[in-house]
């Protein structure tokens, strides 16, 4: 969340010479793909996503190739409390997906 990313960065900022010259992998607390997002999505929304599949695998990690391949704790390291999960991402914005998936 912007959130999440603001208490990073002030953590980093404020921890001075504790964090200095470092540098963070800051993950979330799991590790979720495409598939998982959408199945939560649908479980909160009660509307099904259909993930399919592209032509040609997609490189790397992050959301379009898979999750990346580590879970980190600098977040909370930095932070001082846990990162925001995506499920509690989506349940808080369950109202704009539903309003999103009006559109259709």
């Amino acid at each position: 969340t912007r959130e999440d990313c603001a208490a990073a960065a002030a953590g980093a900022l404020l921890g001075g010479a504790k964090f200095e010259n470092q540098a963070f992998e800051i993950t979330g607390p799991e590790l979720v793909g495409v598939r998982d997002v959408a199945r939560m999505v649908s479980d909160i929304t009660g509307k099904s996503i259909e993930v399919t599949e592209q032509a040609e695998p997609a490189r790397g990690g992050g959301m379009g190739g898979g999750p990346p391949a580590i879970v980190s704790d600098a977040f909370s390291k930095l932070a001082g409390r846990p990162a925001t999960s995506i499920r509690s991402l989506l349940e808080t914005n369950k109202a704009s997906l539903l309003a999103a998936a009006g559109k259709n």
